[in-house]
C-alpha cells in the first residue's frame, strides 16, 4: 500500500496498520457490526432520522474528505456518476452498466451495492471485482479513525459514528475516492445502486449526477416507503437530480439523462416525469423491450427479465458516453456494433438466477422476493432445470427441491402461492420437497411476527380450522411451513372435482440451518438415480446463506489505497 501523511495521528495509524498489531478483517468487522442497531430503542431512532440522511451524510463525507460537491479539476472519484433505484433489477441493471463501461469503453469502475450475500466486501467493487479484507480493513478503520478524532465546532450535530448501512456508504465512497488500479489509474466512473428507496438514502448525497435510472417498480418495504405505487415512485424519484456541470456544447448532445422502464405502471411514470421535470429539469426516456437489446443478444445474467435490466443499462451507458467522448478520446467504444452485446455477455451478478453445480446437485439461486420477482424466478427455473409441465410426461425426470426464507416484515402468503399455483393443472407437482429454513443472518426488525392464520386472513384466504385452533410454533420458518400445507391443501382441494389433475401434497421440512439442508439434501441426491435441481429464494439472505454453505468465493480487485 502506498500512504503518505496528513497529519501526525494520522501518520501514526498508518504506522501502525504496517506493524503485525494492526487491526485484522475480523476485527474491523466486530466494530463494524456495534454500529448495527439492534435494540428497539435504537432502530426506532434511526428512522426518526430517515429524512435527514442526505444533509448527515454530507457532514460526514467532510468529516472524512469527501467532495459531495462538483469540484473542478479535483479528480476525484465522483466527477461521474450513475445512480440506479427501483424495487427489482436495480442490481442487475448496476452490474451491466459497469460490465458495458468497463469492458466497452475501457473505463475503471467503482461499484457501490447491497446487501452483500457472503462477504461485506462485495458491496464495494471496483473493475466488478470485490475490493479485499486488507484493503477493507485499512478504509474502515481509517474513517473509523477520522470520524471520531473529529472536533470541529459542530461535532455535537450528530453522532461522531453513523449506523450500520451509513458507515458502509462512507467507506466505500472513501475506497472509491482514494484508490488506485495496478496500471496507476484512478476511478473513471462510479455506480451507485440505493440501499432502501432513494429520496433519503445515504446513496443520494452527492450533488450531481451524469446518469439516473428507475428500474421496475414493486411494493417492497411499504412501511417506510408507503403502501401506493405513486408513493413508492416519489421515494425512488428521489435520486433525480441536476446533472453534473459541463459546457453547453456538451450538454446539448444528450438531453435526457432520466430512464426508466416500460413496465412501469402508467401512475409510477407519471410520478416519476414530475419529479424529473422539478428536479432535475430533465425529461424521462422511456425504455422499451427490443430497442437497443436484441433477442440476438445474450445476456450473462439468466432470466427473461434481464433483457429489461439490459436495456436500461445500454440506454444509460449509451448517454453517458455521447457526453464523456466529446470530452476525452479516452471513452470511444472498444469493439464498434458489437460492443454492448460483448460486454452483455460478461456481466455477472452473483445471486440472481445463479447457477452452482455441485457433485449431485445443481444450486439454481435467485433472491426473489416479490411477487413479481418470484414470477420470474418460477419462469427461469422452469427454464434451466428442463422442466417442461405441458408435456406429459416432462421431459426430464429428476428431483425438484425448493429451499426458502423471507423476511417476517412480508407477507408470504402471496409467494408461497405463486409455487403452489405453478403445479395447477398440470401431471406434476413443480417440487418434490420443500425446506424452510432461517438465514445465517438477517435485517434488524423492530416488527413482530405474525402468526399463520393472521397471514392467511390478511391475504384473503378462508382460514382451515386445524390452522385457527392457534396450537402453533412462534418460529418463523414453523409458520411458514404451516402457511404453505394449508395454501396445498385448499388447492387440492379445489381440483378435487377435476380428474385430469393429479396433485399429492408436496414434503414439507423445517431445517435448522442452511448447512444442514444442504448436506441432507446432498447426501439424499448421492443415494438417488435421478438429477436433483434446488431452487433457493425468497430473499437475498438465504441466497448469501446457500451460496457460504456451498463455499462459493469471488476473487478481489487488484490495486491499493493510496491515501494523502
Amino acid at each position: 500500500l502506498i500512504l503518505s501523511c496528513r497529519t501526525i495521528s494520522t501518520s501514526i495509524r498508518r504506522m501502525i496498520y504496517e506493524k503485525e498489531t494492526a487491526p485484522d478483517f475480523k476485527t474491523a468487522l466486530n466494530l463494524l457490526r456495534t454500529q448495527v442497531a439492534m435494540d428497539s430503542a435504537s432502530i426506532h431512532e434511526s428512522s426518526l432520522r430517515r429524512r435527514e440522511t442526505v444533509q448527515e451524510m454530507r457532514e460526514y463525507m467532510r468529516r472524512i474528505g469527501i467532495p459531495y460537491k462538483k469540484i473542478d479539476n479535483a479528480n476525484t472519484a465522483f466527477e461521474s456518476i450513475l445512480h440506479i433505484a427501483g424495487t427489482k433489477g436495480k442490481g442487475s441493471t448496476c452490474s451491466m452498466c459497469e460490465a458495458i463501461l468497463r469492458h466497452s469503453y475501457g473505463a475503471h469502475t467503482a461499484l457501490y451495492t447491497s446487501p452483500h450475500l457472503v462477504k461485506v466486501t462485495e458491496r464495494i467493487r471496483l473493475d466488478g471485482k470485490p475490493i479485499s479484507d486488507e484493503e477493507f480493513t485499512i478504509a474502515y478503520m481509517e474513517v473509523r479513525n477520522r470520524l471520531l478524532s473529529f472536533d470541529g465546532e459542530d461535532k455535537d450535530s450528530l453522532p461522531l459514528l453513523p449506523g450500520y448501512f451509513r458507515m458502509l456508504t462512507l467507506v466505500a465512497f472513501f475506497v472509491f475516492n482514494h484508490h488506485q488500479f495496478d496500471d496507476g489509474s484512478k476511478v473513471d466512473v462510479t455506480i451507485l445502486e440505493t440501499g432502501l428507496g432513494g429520496r433519503y438514502d445515504a446513496t443520494n448525497a452527492f450533488e450531481c449526477s451524469d446518469g439516473m435510472g428507475i428500474t421496475l417498480l414493486d411494493f417492497d418495504h411499504t412501511r417506510v416507503l408507503g403502501n401506493t405505487i405513486e408513493e413508492i415512485a416519489w421515494e425512488k424519484s428521489g435520486i433525480l437530480k441536476k446533472r453534473t456541470p459541463h459546457d453547453n456544447k456538451m450538454s446539448n448532445l444528450v438531453e435526457d439523462m432520466v430512464f426508466t422502464v416500460e413496465e412501469n405502471c402508467p401512475a409510477a411514470i407519471e410520478v416519476i416525469t414530475k419529479c424529473a421535470a422539478e428536479q432535475s429539469n430533465a425529461k424521462v426516456m422511456i425504455v422499451r423491450y427490443g430497442e437497443k437489446v436484441p433477442p440476438s443478444y445474450n445476456i450473462g445474467l439468466p432470466g427473461d427479465h434481464q433483457r429489461s435490466n439490459a436495456e436500461l443499462a445500454v440506454s444509460m451507458v449509451e448517454a453517458w458516453g455521447k457526453i464523456r467522448r466529446a470530452q476525452s478520446s479516452q471513452y470511444h467504444l472498444h469493439h464498434s456494433t458489437t460492443s454492448y452485446q460483448l460486454a452483455l455477455e460478461k456481466a455477472f451478478w452473483p445471486g440472481r438466477c445463479q447457477t452452482i453445480t455441485r457433485e449431485h446437485v445443481r444450486l439454481r439461486c435467485d433472491g426473489a422476493h416479490t411477487e413479481k420477482s418470484i414470477d420470474s424466478c418460477i419462469q427461469w427455473f422452469c427454464k434451466v432445470s428442463g422442466y417442461h409441465p405441458q408435456e406429459t410426461p416432462p421431459s426430464l425426470p429428476q428431483r425438484r427441491i425448493l429451499v426458502f426464507n423471507c423476511s417476517h416484515e412480508r407477507n408470504p402468503v402471496p409467494l408461497l402461492q405463486k409455487f403452489i399455483k405453478a403445479s395447477k393443472l398440470r401431471n406434476e407437482n413443480l417440487f418434490h420437497q420443500v425446506y424452510f429454513c432461517p438465514s445465517n443472518s438477517e435485517r434488524p426488525s423492530m416488527v413482530s411476527k405474525s402468526a399463520p392464520e393472521a397471514l392467511l386472513q390478511q391475504a384473503g384466504i378462508t382460514v382451515l380450522p386445524a390452522v385457527e385452533d392457534g396450537s402453533h410454533s412462534t418460529l418463523w420458518q414453523d409458520t411458514l411451513s404451516t402457511i404453505w400445507l394449508h395454501l396445498e391443501q385448499l388447492e387440492i382441494s379445489s381440483e378435487s372435482s377435476d380428474t385430469t389433475v393429479v396433485s399429492k401434497s408436496t414434503e414439507v421440512l423445517v431445517g435448522k440451518s442452511v448447512a444442514e439442508v444442504l448436506g441432507q439434501i446432498e447426501k439424499n441426491a448421492a443415494l438417488s438415480d435421478k438429477p436433483t435441481e434446488v431452487l433457493v429464494t425468497g430473499s437475498l439472505y438465504i441466497v448469501g446463506s446457500i451460496l457460504e454453505a456451498a463455499q462459493w468465493v469471488e476473487s478481489c480487485a487488484g490495486g491499493a489505497l493510496v491515501i494523502r
